[in-house]
């Protein structure tokens, strides 16, 4: 059994999240034919990743700001 626990779809606010895997997350990109893909070497780096920013609207992270101006 994998020690990998889907946080991320539970607890993700933001809604710019598309989907993660064990070491990385997506999110909507600058327009409909992009995405962001923020990867991390470990899990515990990207669990604090996402406490600081996709587990609420957290308008400092880079990928929010970017995604939210296209609905400006």
């Amino acid at each position: 059994m994998s020690k990998y626990s889907c946080k991320g779809e539970i607890a993700t606010k933001c809604p710019f999240y598309i989907r993660e895997s064990l070491l990385s997350i997506t999110c909507e990109g600058e327009d409909e034919k992009a995405e962001f893909a923020a990867k991390f070497k470990t899990q515990e780096e990207k669990l604090e990743w996402q406490k600081k920013r996709c587990f609420q609207i957290h308008p400092d992270c880079p990928f929010y700001r970017v995604a939210a101006s296209k609905y400006d």
